[in-house]
């Protein structure tokens, strides 16, 4: 309890909190994507993408709101353990929803190619993500693992409740620091949000080069993510790389 009942109870003062933070970053990208409407159809269209990870503003409007807070002598009435309990209910609706808002029809239609992909995309995270992170971090690697693994095949919400399951009052730096990395990961991911839709393009306009613009644009980021592996894993890039999951053993001194 982080107010007094009289005036406010504590958990709607928390919720009031995150509800304003949301409504910040609303307004926010809303005047972003009029913005970029000025631009044309491309501006449109990158708004529109912009919307799918709203979170990342989100993020940003929640920083400033906690830095207005803390210039304001009040952060002391921020309880983490409150904010936990809403961020697990959010996660929560967020999961069931999405299950909730898939469309049967759709997927009866399509059942192969979704089955093709899915399986695809699967075998490769399953492969790579595991072994990728173990290298890749000194610290809670298999908690971070597990955080990319659920946005990696989900999105950030499902990150989180898997994070949920090994990390349940989220005392690991590992939510925190994937929250900063998002928003450094926006500014990279600009370009191929804006190619995302080029192999549609290039079968509606029966132009190849659109689809081949679009893979040639995924290779630079392809090789770009694997030059940034050897340049923080260094010598552990590819030591003991039989294994599936690298665990750095210390020495114990007697």
């Amino acid at each position: 309890m982080t107010t007094d009942g009289e005036s406010i109870d504590s958990f709607t003062y928390h919720l009031a909190l995150v509800m304003m933070t949301y409504l910040i970053s609303w307004g926010f990208l809303s005047g972003i994507s009029r913005l970029l409407a000025l631009i044309g159809p491309l501006g449109v269209e990158l708004a529109g993408s912009l919307w799918g990870v709203n979170f990342i503003f989100s993020v940003f409007c929640a920083t400033i709101v906690r830095m207005a807070l803390t210039a304001a002598g009040v952060s002391h009435t921020i309880d983490n353990a409150t904010c936990n309990r809403i961020n697990g209910l959010a996660v929560d609706l967020t999961v069931a929803s999405s299950l909730g808002a898939i469309s049967i029809t759709a997927v009866s239609g399509y059942w192969l190619p979704i089955l093709v992909l899915s399986a695809a995309g699967i075998a490769i995270t399953c492969l790579i993500l595991p072994w990728y992170c173990s290298w890749l971090f000194h610290d809670h690697q298999f908690y971070r693992m597990l955080m990319i693994f659920g946005t990696a095949t989900g999105t950030l919400p499902t990150g989180l409740a898997l994070l949920r399951v090994v990390d349940p009052e989220f005392e690991t730096p590992v939510a925190e620091d994937f929250i900063y990395a998002s928003g450094a990961m926006f500014f990279l991911a600009i370009p191929i949000i804006l190619c995302i839709n080029l192999p549609a393009y290039s079968y509606t306009r029966n132009s190849p080069t659109l689809f081949w613009l679009a893979v040639g644009i995924s290779a630079i980021y392809l090789v770009g993510a694997f030059s940034g592996y050897l340049l923080l894993a260094r010598r552990r890039a590819f030591s003991d790389a039989s294994k599936f999951f690298y665990t750095k053993r210390r020495k114990i001194s007697a």
